[in-house]
C-alpha cells in the first residue's frame, strides 16, 4: 500500500458533556502488541516511507500470545504502518486508533516484512479500555474520515477540537 508521505494522523474531541448512551457498544480495543518507532536502518530495510522527519510505522516488538495480533498472524519483527486508512506515525496513532474501535470489530492492518513486502491483514480487535474521561468522548479519524467525522459531530451539536497527532509523547 502506497501511502501519502505526509499522513498524519487527526484527533478529533467531541465535548460529551454526558455518559454514554446504555445501548451503546464501548469503544476501546487491542491488538495485543508492543511496538516502538522503526530505526533508520529498518525504514530502509522495509521499505517505509518518511513523514515529518520519521519513518512511518510502528515496529511490532511483542505480540502477546492468543491476542487479536496473533491470531491474525502478525509476529514480533513486522511493522505495521496502517490500521484501515490510518497511517501510524506515532504511538499516539496507534492509541487513538484502538481507543476509539470496538472490541469485535475488524480493521485491515498493513504492514511491512522484512524483505520490504507490503501485505494486508484482516483483524478482529480485541476489547481493551476506552479511555475516555468524564465530560470528553474521543473520537479518532485519519484524514480520510475528517469530513464524515466532523459532519457526525455537527448532527449531534458536539463541540470540537481537532489537533494533529503525529509527536512521540
Amino acid at each position: 500500500m502506497k501511502l501519502h508521505p505526509d499522513a498524519l494522523g487527526v484527533t478529533l474531541l467531541l465535548a460529551a458533556g454526558a455518559a454514554l448512551a446504555q445501548d451503546e457498544v464501548p469503544r476501546g480495543a487491542t491488538l495485543g502488541i508492543e511496538t516502538r518507532v522503526p530505526t533508520a536502518e529498518e525504514g530502509q530495510a522495509y521499505g517505509l516511507e518518511r513523514s515529518t522527519g520519521r519513518w512511518q510505522g510502528r515496529y511490532v516488538e511483542s505480540v502477546r500470545e492468543g491476542s487479536a495480533a496473533a491470531r491474525a498472524g502478525i509476529v514480533a519483527g513486522l511493522v505495521l504502518i496502517a490500521l484501515d486508512e490510518n497511517v501510524l506515525c506515532s504511538s499516539d496513532d496507534l492509541s487513538d486508533f484502538l481507543r476509539v474501535a470496538r472490541g469485535g470489530s475488524r480493521a485491515t492492518a498493513w504492514i511491512a516484512r522484512p524483505s520490504g513486502a507490503q501485505d494486508r491483514i484482516e483483524v478482529e480487535l480485541d476489547a481493551g479500555e476506552a479511555g475516555a474521561q468524564a465530560e470528553i468522548g474521543w473520537e479518532y479519524a485519519g484524514l480520510g474520515q475528517l469530513d464524515e467525522a466532523l459532519e457526525a459531530a455537527k448532527k449531534a451539536g458536539k463541540g470540537v477540537m481537532v489537533g494533529l497527532s503525529g509527536a512521540e509523547t
